[in-house]
C-alpha cells in the first residue's frame, strides 16, 4: 500500500494523471492518501468534474485534506466561490489550513473570519491580502491594527495594500512605524511605492520621501 501510495503521489506530481489512475484503479482498496493523491492530481491539471467525481465516490475516507483539496480545486480554478462555500460548510471537521484556503478565496470573507475559533498570523495575512485585493483597505487595516501579533509579511501585506489601493500617504507611514525593516523590505517598500506614486505624481513624491528617509532609514 505504502509503495503504491508513493507511486501515485510521484505520477500525480509530474502530470501523469494517466498512469496515476491505471495504478489506482489496481489497488484493491485504496486508502484517504491515495484518493486524497489522484484527487488533487485532476485539480492542479484543471480537472476539476473528474475530480469531483472522485470526491464523491471517497465517502467515509474524505478526510480534512481531502475536503480542503476539493474546495482549493473550486476556488483556484474555476472560481465557483458557491459551491466552495457550499463543500465548507459540509465539511464534518474543519483546520486552519481549511479556514485559511476559504479567507482567501472569498472576496466576502470577513464574516467567515470572525467565526474562526482560532487564528494565526497566516489567517490574519490572509485576510488583510483578501480585504486589499477587493479594494477594502480601510477595513484592511482595522484587521492589521488588530492583530495580536505582526511578522515582516504581515507589515508587508498591508503595505503592499496601500500602494494597490494608490493610498501613498499611508504605506509610507506604515513602513515608516515597521519595527523589523530588512534588505529585502526595505528593496520591496521601493518598488511597490514608487510603483504606485508613477500613477498619482509622476514619482516626484516618493522620490522625494526615499532622499529624506535615505539617512533616517537604513537597512541593518
Amino acid at each position: 500500500m505504502a509503495m503504491s501510495n508513493w507511486m501515485i503521489a510521484k505520477l500525480s506530481r509530474e502530470g501523469r494523471i494517466a498512469e496515476a489512475r491505471q495504478l489506482f484503479g489496481k489497488m484493491p482498496d485504496p486508502d484517504v492518501i491515495a484518493w486524497t493523491s489522484v484527487i488533487s492530481a485532476h485539480i492542479n491539471r484543471g480537472m476539476v468534474k473528474e475530480a469531483r467525481e472522485l470526491f464523491d465516490r471517497v465517502n467515509a475516507k474524505k478526510n480534512v485534506v481531502t475536503w480542503t483539496a476539493m474546495i482549493n480545486g473550486y476556488l483556484r480554478r474555476t472560481d465557483d466561490v458557491a459551491e466552495a462555500e457550499k463543500l465548507f460548510n459540509e465539511m464534518p471537521y474543519k483546520n486552519e489550513v481549511s479556514w485559511n484556503t476559504m479567507i482567501d478565496g472569498i472576496e466576502e470573507a470577513r464574516k467567515l473570519f470572525d467565526c474562526m475559533p482560532k487564528r494565526d498570523v497566516i489567517s490574519w495575512t490572509s485576510m488583510i491580502l483578501t480585504l486589499s485585493r477587493n479594494g477594502r483597505i480601510d477595513e484592511a487595516r482595522v484587521v492589521f491594527d488588530s492583530m495580536p501579533e505582526r511578522n515582516v509579511v504581515s507589515w508587508n501585506a498591508m503595505i503592499t495594500g496601500y500602494a494597490q489601493n494608490l493610498r501613498l500617504e499611508g504605506g509610507f507611514n506604515l513602513f515608516e512605524r515597521m519595527p523589523e525593516r530588512d534588505v529585502p523590505s526595505w528593496n520591496a517598500m521601493i518598488t511597490r511605492m514608487v510603483t504606485a506614486v508613477g500613477f498619482v505624481s509622476g514619482g516626484a513624491y516618493g522620490s522625494s520621501w526615499i532622499r529624506s528617509k535615505n539617512k533616517a532609514v537604513r537597512p541593518g
